[in-house]
């Protein structure tokens, strides 16, 4: 039977082993990345440690300069250029409100040209009179004993 505590699972690499192998293939990004990591989860003066002692000893003074070199430069400045800032939710709110009321509104496109608020209530049109109606009494209720005679005896 096999042991219920091993796991099957491989294990992580090394950080120590990733961050050197970065520093001498000079893959920046993945270099900056995994400082941040360290830093992340250790600390700056664990990785200024491994920098000085481990580092130094495997890729020398020119690696550790390189290395320092992509910490200190912005990533933004490197990577894809800076998005397009978003507009804020109130403003997509808004937008989405004046979409949806669009079509109650009478007149949307002259009162929104005629008023610099988009909150503002559109000005109110008076209804069109509706012909008045002349009162015809409602007819008498029909004598329902033909209808009643067909039904069982029973439902009467």
């Amino acid at each position: 039977m096999p042991d219920p505590y091993v796991s099957d699972l491989p294990e992580r690499p090394d950080p120590q082993v990733l961050l050197i192998d970065a520093v001498i293939n000079r893959q920046d990004d993945l270099a900056a990345r995994l400082a941040q990591q360290w830093v992340h989860r250790r600390g700056w003066s664990d990785l200024a440690a491994f920098i000085d002692h481990g580092l130094l000893r495997t890729c020398g003074q020119e690696g550790v300069a390189w290395l320092r070199q992509q910490m200190q430069s912005n990533p933004s400045d490197r990577s894809a250029p800076e998005p397009e800032p978003r507009p804020s939710i109130g403003i997509l709110f808004q937008q989405a409100l004046d979409e949806a009321l669009a079509p109650i509104r009478p007149d949307s496109h002259n009162a929104a040209s005629a008023s610099s608020d988009p909150w503002e209530p559109a000005p109110q049109q008076q209804p069109a009179r509706q012909p008045v109606l002349t009162k015809v009494p409602a007819p008498r209720p029909a004598d329902l004993a033909e209808l009643r005679s067909w039904l069982h005896c029973d439902a009467a």
